[in-house]
């Protein structure tokens, strides 16, 4: 009878420590599958900035790079809001000549690109070139009163809008060249 309970007690120990083992090896699955989805995020989060930050740079329709700004200058102090959405689409009909639908649609284009915009200095400046290699002195300063519309829509110019519109005007400067 004590072999016999000796056996039993051992045979328990073994399966006791392949249970444990077991437990553990699914522990140490587990962190590492949560290792990986998280390396995934953080690959996924940086490959959509950058893939919308390229869209940006692959502008070449002066009227989008445009809309692009607008949007982007409403969305720096918040999300657009009804008053500006307005504003830029009755700006992009009147200044641009785009019909309603024309206007809407390069609207949202222009809020896709901009959805997780980083620094408002960075995507104006990705959208400068179509304007600057399209457009006239005085388009760009048409551009210029536009934005200063859209600024100021929902309120005063705040200091990140004012400064990005400086630096605007600066590199729009047809003797700065």
């Amino acid at each position: 009878m004590p072999i016999l309970l000796g056996i039993l007690a051992g045979v328990g120990a073994i399966i006791i420590f392949i249970i444990r083992t077991n437990a553990a090896a699914q522990a140490a699955r587990e962190l590492g599958e949560a290792a990986a989805e998280a390396k995934g995020f953080l690959r996924r989060k940086r490959w959509k900035s950058q893939t919308n930050t390229d869209q940006i740079r692959n502008i070449e329709d002066p009227r989008l790079s445009a809309a692009v700004m607008m949007c982007a200058l409403a969305k720096s102090d918040d999300d657009l809001s009804a008053r500006e959405v307005s504003t830029i689409v009755d700006l992009l009909r009147e200044n641009l000549e785009l019909s309603p639908a024309e206007a809407d649609e390069m609207l949202a284009q222009a809020r896709r690109m901009t959805r997780d915009m980083g620094d408002l200095g960075t995507i104006l400046r990705r959208a400068t070139p179509p304007i600057q290699a399209g457009c006239t002195p005085e388009q760009k300063s048409e551009l210029l009163e536009m934005l200063t519309t859209v600024a100021t829509a929902d309120g005063p110019i705040d200091a990140i809008q004012q400064d990005a519109m400086d630096r605007l005007r600066r590199d729009f400067d047809p003797d700065r060249r």
